[in-house]
């Protein structure tokens, strides 16, 4: 399998072995996570358990609690307000806290990215400069990423 998604370049995710329909579900949801474990624009196979980081929460209940947890504030203020805290630090951290980066992906002056940070660490109770903080703060960024691969309806 891998050979082929190599040769064919695409991406392929891989559940647990399951027995009987009442296990498709959950090992769909699985497969989807396993898919999120490989970067975008590359070819590979992921076995759900084996290649995702072991930090990562094995359930969409774990996903979902580390979320509520660690980003309830943002996505609750995101929420209520209109605004884009989560997506804003999804893109700081995907440019390696690059503010100036951030912004021109965002399309926002660099002054807006300094204010959206300071907000977040003001609603989150995490600082930007510790890295168990910004450890904590990414962990959770994927966490919601896997909880929203759920199917609708589950």
């Amino acid at each position: 399998m891998r050979a082929i998604a190599a040769s064919e370049h695409v991406r392929a995710g891989v559940s647990e072995a399951f027995a009987g329909p009442h296990g498709l579900s959950d090992a769909s949801q699985q497969a989807r996570w396993a898919l999120e474990t490989i970067p975008p624009g590359t070819a590979g196979v992921a076995l759900y358990g084996a290649d995702a980081h072991s930090f990562l929460p094995r359930t969409l209940l774990e996903s979902q609690h580390a979320v509520e947890r660690i980003l309830g504030p943002l996505v609750a203020y995101d929420a209520q307000h209109g605004s884009e805290l989560v997506r804003t630090l999804q893109v700081y951290l995907d440019c390696d806290r690059s503010p100036k980066q951030a912004a021109a992906q965002l399309f926002v002056h660099n002054q807006t990215i300094h204010y959206r940070l300071a907000r977040i660490q003001e609603l989150t109770g995490r600082s930007l400069r510790s890295t168990a903080d910004i450890s904590d703060l990414w962990f959770a960024l994927r966490a919601l990423a896997l909880s929203q691969t759920a199917p609708v309806g589950r």
